[in-house]
């Protein structure tokens, strides 16, 4: 197993290698096209990366200057302005937007807020009702408890005066008798 994992990090160690490409070249300024799967390392402080569209405007805004074709370099210059401007304004919509996006998350969220504040109030009054209902729950049964113990001591007073009671009807029954 340990061998099968040795040769695929050494087969992938080798394919990235192989596929890797230094974009920096400080004696000249390359243009190079890169593939979906290449891996790129720059070793500059710059690398623009630029589409097809993009590419072809600036290429041939240095092809005007570098001929010194007036003409040329201004509709270079025109068309990069355009590009510039409609991508500032793509922009410009993206942010919007992403604003809007916001701005409904935000709404969203002080209403959920809202809304979470009002069930934790009702929870609140609801826990604050069943409180004062355990409260005279328990009152009661104090009550109750008070009343039991108090009917329990009456019951045997009462039996203690009626033994008490019949015990002298009893001597006061065999005095009588017995004289």
């Amino acid at each position: 197993m340990k061998i099968i994992v040795c040769l695929g990090l050494l087969l992938f160690a080798f394919s990235y290698s192989a596929s890797a490409q230094d974009l920096c070249n400080p004696t000249t300024f390359a243009v190079k096209r890169l593939k979906l799967s290449d891996t790129l390392i720059g070793k500059c402080d710059t690398i623009y990366y630029m589409g097809k569209h993009t590419f072809q405007v600036y290429h041939n805004l240095y092809e005007a200057a570098r001929n010194n074709d007036v003409r040329r370099l201004a509709d270079a210059y025109e068309k990069g302005r355009i590009l510039y401007e409609r991508r500032i304004e793509e922009q410009n919509n993206e942010y919007q937007l992403l604003r809007n996006e916001f701005s409904n998350l935000y709404d969203k969220s002080n209403q959920f807020l809202t809304s979470s504040t009002a069930a934790n109030d009702s929870i609140k009054v609801s826990l604050g009702h069943a409180n004062e209902s355990l409260d005279r729950t328990n009152q009661i049964v104090n009550q109750l408890r008070q009343t039991l113990i108090q009917d329990k001591k009456n019951s045997n007073r009462s039996k203690i005066i009626y033994g008490g009671g019949g015990l002298l009807v009893g001597i006061l029954t065999a005095l009588v008798i017995a004289q």
